[in-house]
């Protein structure tokens, strides 16, 4: 049983009128459900399924195939939800793990596969997966150029029997290290065509030759390298990885992506994003829906008062300490008994006052 908990954080919950407040939830507040077993994985998603490693604790197959796998070294990590034992850490050094040859995983003409990864480190020309038909040659696999924890290109991404494999390597784009990254490989050896998808986007395609069968020679699959007498150890994580023995349709790969990378958040305002930033302009109540958990949150508005004075004066006017000498409008700014702003303005009038002379001749005396 998974107890979902949500709770809105926020700097607030008074504003002055005119402030603004930001209201947020953790991106994994809910500890984002983890598919562990096949039931919890959609139906349209367990057909054609030869192998899937959730990686929930262990590297056990949750198909029907039972192609669990043996842990070399590998150890339990967090995954992109911050869920603890989750997927598994690679050194880089020699760390693997194997899955012993199958039937069900000798997939023999049309194949997909999906997996999260994060690379981090490893050796030579680090390796996700790899299971040959033939010594080094045939099969699938997927591997990065080098060991740059800045981005990598592709090194291996293929699938056919020897001498016949449809590759799709051509895409050379770099893709960041120390994130995670989603990738789907679909190929079809009946029309030759293969289809590569990178965060729920179809990024490159190509087509190869055509075969109607792969026939492999009893090797084991191996993820994080090639075999353990290779250099191509993998670094950083692997999680979530299913093998199908037919091509998943664009619509799956995105259920694939959408639903396991981003936990569905939803705002009273109608945002999707981990946190808002609202300018009420009354007390308003928020409340936010993540995976179907829900918090809210009241937002109290405090007035601010404006008020406006009229005076006039001969020639200045003194306020607040401040001697005015124009007409004019002059506002002041005071803190309330609420903390928030009292804004006075006053409407100033100057009369200037003025002076004459005037000259009088009188004869020994003058009243005026």
């Amino acid at each position: 049983l998974d107890v979902l908990i949500i709770s809105i954080t926020q700097n607030d919950t008074s504003i002055c009128y005119g402030d603004s407040v930001t209201l947020s939830v953790a991106a994994n507040s809910t500890n984002a459900q983890q598919v562990c077993n096949l039931n919890q994985l959609p139906t349209n998603l367990q057909s054609g399924l030869v192998a899937y490693y959730p990686f929930c604790g262990n590297a056990n197959d949750q198909s029907t195939n039972f192609n669990n796998g043996i842990v070399n070294g590998a150890s339990l990590t967090l995954d992109r939800f911050g869920n603890t034992n989750s997927a598994y850490q690679f050194d880089g050094i020699n760390d693997y793990i194997s899955i012993p040859y199958s039937p069900s995983i000798a997939i023999s003409n049309t194949y997909s596969v999906s997996v999260w990864f994060l690379m981090d480190g490893g050796n030579c020309n680090p390796r996700i997966f790899e299971m040959h038909e033939s010594l080094n040659c045939g099969g699938y696999s997927l591997s990065f150029n080098g060991t740059s924890n800045i981005s990598r290109t592709l090194h291996t991404c293929s699938y056919g029997s020897c001498g016949s494999q449809i590759l799709l390597t051509s895409y050379n784009q770099p893709i960041s290290s120390l994130v995670w990254h989603h990738l789907v490989i679909t190929a079809d050896g009946n029309t030759g065509e293969g289809k590569l998808y990178l965060n729920g986007n179809l990024v490159y395609s190509a087509i190869g030759p055509t075969f109607s069968s792969i026939s492999y020679y009893g090797a084991d699959l191996i993820i994080g390298n090639i075999n353990p007498n290779r250099c191509d150890w993998w670094g950083g994580k692997i999680d979530d990885l299913a093998f199908w023995n037919r091509n998943l349709t664009s619509q799956e790969i995105q259920e694939l992506y959408s639903n396991a990378s981003n936990p569905d958040i939803v705002w009273s305002t109608g945002d999707t994003t981990n946190s808002i930033t609202v300018s009420p302009s009354q007390t308003t109540t928020y409340t936010v829906n993540q995976n179907g958990c829900l918090d809210s949150i009241t937002v109290t508005v405090l007035d601010t008062s404006l008020n406006t004075f009229n005076t006039s004066a001969c020639d200045s006017y003194v306020w607040d300490g401040v001697t005015y000498t124009t007409s004019g409008q002059y506002t002041n700014v005071y803190t309330g008994s609420n903390n928030c702003d009292s804004t006075v303005t006053l409407d100033l009038t100057i009369n200037y006052s003025s002076s004459n002379t005037v000259t009088v001749t009188a004869c020994d005396d003058f009243v005026w």
